[in-house]
């Protein structure tokens, strides 16, 4: 049986250490796979989970090990790299009214589909008639259909869901004669 959690703020040494471990391993692939850091260090780790305004949800089995974690926050100022005037700008309304719900990440361990959809189903309870969500994939989630998967769930829930890209960044390439 799978349990889910939410948590404002984790501080037990030994959770943390367990959730850090989980991370890694889901996440961890990504570093050699972005040109954007999509891994985060452990000091900023730590930092998120102690953030009250950061919540967690995490996944876990009868044995009390981690199959899932994710983090959701509307408070756009907390999550680095996160520009809160570009929501400021593009939805006034919901930005002021704290309705914008940046999703820092949703990692499971693999075939873990029932999980994700889990994770999904608890940080957007409560919140889909009058929330926006924001996720970010990297190109090599895009390609693995992450963003499709996500979708269909979504509108599982709720039929009026859609999904749209908000904001694309591409990395080039310059070469001088090297080798590329």
């Amino acid at each position: 049986m799978i349990s889910y959690f939410v948590k404002d703020d984790i501080t037990d040494d030994a959770e943390a250490h367990s959730l850090w471990d989980f991370y890694l391993k889901v996440f961890g692939p990504l570093a050699k796979l972005a040109v954007n850091r999509h891994v985060m260090t452990r000091a900023e780790f730590d930092g998120m989970l102690s953030d009250r305004r950061i919540e967690k949800h995490i996944a876990m089995n009868d044995l009390g090990r981690v199959l899932g974690f994710s983090v959701i926050t509307n408070r756009l100022d907390r999550w680095p790299l996160v520009s809160p005037e570009y929501f400021a700008a593009r939805h006034p309304r919901e930005y002021a009214a704290g309705h914008i719900w940046y999703v820092g990440f949703v990692g499971t361990l693999p075939n873990g589909l029932s999980v994700f959809q889990g994770l999904l189903d608890s940080m957007t309870a409560g919140r889909r008639d009058n929330g926006l969500f924001y996720m970010d994939f990297c190109a090599y989630n895009v390609d693995r259909r992450i963003v499709a998967l996500c979708e269909r769930r979504l509108a599982g829930i709720d039929s009026r869901v859609t999904m749209r890209r908000a904001d694309d960044q591409s990395f080039w390439l310059t070469t001088f004669g090297a080798e590329g």
